[in-house]
């Protein structure tokens, strides 16, 4: 099966769509990156975590959502 690609220009209504999704998911990464910042310390105290396994949780952590993202954004272009 041969693939196609499809441009889309960026005034159109589906461009515009494309744009707005893209952004939107960009400010949800942010902020859910932000609001486990702020929880890790809090968490690691109580599990008595070092930094080195806060570093590879939160990396690890936000790889996944990134792949998450990524991955539901390629699906619905093709």
């Amino acid at each position: 099966m041969k693939a196609t690609t499809r441009l889309v220009a960026l005034r159109s209504p589906t461009g515009v769509g494309v744009v707005a999704a893209t952004t939107l998911a960009s400010a949800v990464a942010t902020l859910d990156a932000n609001a486990v910042k702020v929880a890790v310390p809090a968490i690691g105290r109580d599990l008595g975590a070092s930094i080195s396994t806060f570093q590879w949780t939160l990396t690890s952590y936000l790889l996944a959502v990134v792949a998450l993202l990524l991955g539901s954004a390629g699906s619905r272009a093709s």
